[in-house]
């Protein structure tokens, strides 16, 4: 009986391993996230599917992720590292929608920011952090940002995501998009190149032309950040490298679901400059098609080979040499 309750044990314990085995993942309620939360959900292997959590705000889902609370994020890349944090895989870039009343004067930013009630999107978030950031640069005193965009009506959106929807285009009437620059001036003169220079895990980035025909008939220049898959830095390497692999053979559902995942100018780049480094597993899976030291320096090798055969040949036909040389010597 002894036995069968410690094997019994045992077994409860290894189920419970296994059930807990599915990584644990901390999201925000801002679009597109929900909606590639869900397409991780449906279309990863059971035993990497996740388990979503939803979080208030960026500023929790950054501090549970960094105190090991979930297993990994979906987190806009930030300006300053994350102790304990790193990258799994890029996922897809969200796009700065600045959106004035129809009515307001052609400021400059700084003017824009000073102007009325802001909503910037959750509470640190990149919106919210860089809102706050420029006002700080621009030298505006005060800056009224909103906790929601329900509390009061907005004077200024100022918020990073996915293409705007029918139900969220409905409600900005009275709204024009507002451009951080002239996009027929040279580049790397134009304010959006200016923001980019100071802040670098940002881009800057062209809005078509009548994307938004009731926002705005003329291309908007604007910014971008990529929203990345990130674990915490103990997560098993083996579960992230089939992690990063999974997720990159749902790039094209992603596309699907966010299309700015498929503009080109905004693709992915595994030797993007960032702040927070690649998990090992990640690493190891981005490596993977990377030549060995041996397929590296196979030439070299074979040409060392042959030198040191040479030597070593000729070597010995000294050697023989001498050898016969020394005997004909004691001959005569």
């Amino acid at each position: 009986q002894l036995v069968d309750h410690v094997l019994g044990e045992d077994l409860l314990l290894a189920l419970g391993a296994r059930l807990q085995a599915a990584p644990v993942l901390g999201i925000t309620a801002e679009e597109p996230a929900p909606t590639i939360a869900r397409l991780l959900q449906e279309r990863l292997p059971e035993e990497l599917a996740p388990e979503v959590r939803a979080f208030a705000d960026t500023s929790s889902l950054r501090d549970a992720v960094s105190a090991g609370d979930i297993d990994i994020a979906f987190l806009e890349e930030p300006l300053d590292g994350i102790s304990g944090v790193t990258v799994i895989a890029e996922l897809y870039p969200s796009v700065l929608h600045v959106l004035v009343r129809n009515g307001a004067a052609g400021a400059d930013l700084g003017s824009l920011l000073a102007s009325g009630p802001i909503w910037a999107g959750a509470h640190g978030g990149t919106g919210h952090h860089l809102a706050m950031q420029l006002a700080a640069d621009y030298g505006v005193e005060k800056i009224d940002v909103l906790p929601d965009p329900w509390s009061d009506d907005p004077g200024v959106y100022f918020i990073f995501g996915g293409l705007l929807g029918n139900d969220a285009l409905s409600r900005l009437h009275g709204f024009r998009l507002y451009s951080l620059g002239d996009p027929g001036a040279v580049s790397g003169g134009r304010v959006a190149e200016g923001v980019v220079l100071r802040y670098p895990n940002l881009r800057a980035f062209l809005l078509p032309a009548e994307v938004y025909p009731a926002l705005a008939r003329e291309p908007i220049l604007t910014l971008a950040v990529k929203t990345l898959l990130v674990a915490r830095q103990d997560l098993d390497p083996d579960m992230v490298y089939e992690l990063a692999m999974a997720v990159g053979r749902l790039e094209p559902a992603i596309a699907a679901a966010s299309p700015l995942a498929g503009v080109a100018e905004l693709g992915r780049s595994h030797q993007a400059p960032r702040v927070l480094p690649w998990h090992p597993g990640a690493q190891r899976y981005i490596d993977r098609e990377l030549p060995s030291f041996i397929e590296r320096y196979a030439e070299f090798m074979g040409a060392a080979a042959t030198i040191t055969i040479a030597l070593v040949s000729f070597g010995v036909a000294i050697y023989r040499r001498r050898r016969q040389a020394r005997k004909l010597s004691l001959i005569h």
